[in-house]
């Protein structure tokens, strides 16, 4: 958390000076000139530095550097005419602080100079892409406000949540099921099934199972991500016991955390293609016919395991609304608390991976706010100017 505070710290200082020092446009004084269709370039008195023999040229040389028409490909040169990135590129833009936009036969990218691609979580990636690219019109930062604003109110909405979980995990003590009332409860023990169930990959004895079924997708530069294309839940009521009574649970609303988690590829197996089946879909082809890769991410909550749930419970009288399984507590989902949690992790973990998270959308919360303003205050002066 520390690592956090300290980066976002950083980049709001960075931002802060580059508000405090705009970008100025790159100076022209080595100039590009034509001579028997062949281009070479001098300097601002005319004198000849290059001899022309390209057939394309940048018209200027921008941080000591130009981009060159050379062997059916862009390439960039210094001021004495030395190829110093040595890489071939279909399309090549004029560089500025310290970086330029190019196209390869995967796509546009941003390279520095020396030709890397340079990590858009750097301090100079995150500044390039908050100064906006070359040329960017009035709606770049009006664009960044807006995005900003929404980010900013969605950390708070998910902040208040999170520091509201705190509060009702410290608030609740901890009760034992047969002197359990009705209202907020927190109680510890164990699963068990009120019917027969079993996850449908693996088999495992549960009380609640999901599963996720996802499809690889790679974008222009071939990164690979997992896109949900269809998912089952199956959420009946269960028990959870102590060593003083039963409780039953509908966890159809419930948040359930860290269950057991399982991830098979699709490897042709009959209990695979079943799950399929099971999703509706087709494991052999897409909607454009072509081979797909997919994974199967099946989370159960096996029977035996012992779960904290924090909740709202309600206290059955003998003899009215009895239940099959004989339990006088039943816990579910109260609209006004909207809190119901069941969880393998034990309760002093979830208060401090609760307080954790708040604390970073809080940074995240101040960080938008940073941006958002220093967009705003970029609009002012383009408006004024």
């Amino acid at each position: 958390m520390l690592s956090s505070l300290s980066s976002a710290l950083s980049l709001i200082a960075a931002i802060t000076t580059a508000a405090a020092t705009a970008p100025t446009e790159p100076t022209c004084e080595i100039r590009a000139f034509e001579e028997r269709r062949r281009y070479g370039y001098k300097d601002a008195q005319g004198n000849v530095l290059i001899e022309p023999r390209y057939y394309k040229a940048h018209p200027c040389f921008s941080e000591g550097l130009a981009a060159i028409w050379h062997k059916d490909r862009w390439f960039y040169i210094d001021t004495s005419g030395e190829i110093v990135i040595d890489r071939p590129f279909l399309e090549a833009h004029p560089f500025r602080d310290g970086h330029a936009r190019v196209r390869t036969y995967k796509g546009w990218r941003t390279i520095d100079r020396e030709g890397e691609e340079p990590s858009k979580l750097s301090p100079a990636g995150m500044l390039r892409v908050l100064r906006g690219a070359e040329g960017a019109g009035p709606l770049f930062p009006v664009i960044w406000v807006i995005c900003c604003v929404l980010i900013s109110i969605g950390a708070s909405y998910a902040r208040r949540r999170r520091l509201r979980r705190v509060r009702l995990i410290r608030g609740t003590p901890t009760s034992r099921i047969a002197e359990a009332r009705t209202g907020p409860i927190e109680i510890k023990g164990k699963t068990r099934a009120i019917s027969p169930l079993k996850s449908p990959y693996r088999g495992v004895p549960c009380v609640w199972w999901q599963v996720v079924l996802q499809e690889e997708h790679r974008d222009s530069e071939r990164r690979r991500s997992w896109r949900v294309i269809a998912s089952h839940l199956e959420a009946p009521p269960f028990l959870v016991e102590d060593r003083s009574g039963t409780a039953r649970l509908d966890p159809q609303s419930a948040e359930v955390i860290r269950p057991s988690e399982h991830v098979a590829k699709a490897d042709g197996s009959a209990r695979f293609e079943e799950v399929c089946r099971l999703l509706k879909v087709d494991p052999r082809t897409s909607i454009l016919a072509r081979k797909r890769t997919l994974r199967m991410v099946e989370r159960a909550l096996p029977v035996g395991a012992r779960v904290y749930v924090l909740g709202f419970a309600r206290r059955r009288e003998p003899g009215v609304e009895a239940a099959p399984d004989q339990t006088s507590v039943e816990i579910f989902r109260d609209q006004q608390r909207e809190v119901f949690i069941i969880s393998t992790r034990s309760e002093q973990e979830l208060l401090t991976s609760s307080a954790a998270s708040a604390a970073t959308l809080r940074v995240i919360f101040h960080l938008a706010n940073a941006i958002g303003l220093f967009f705003l205050l970029r609009l002012i002066a383009r408006l004024l100017s």
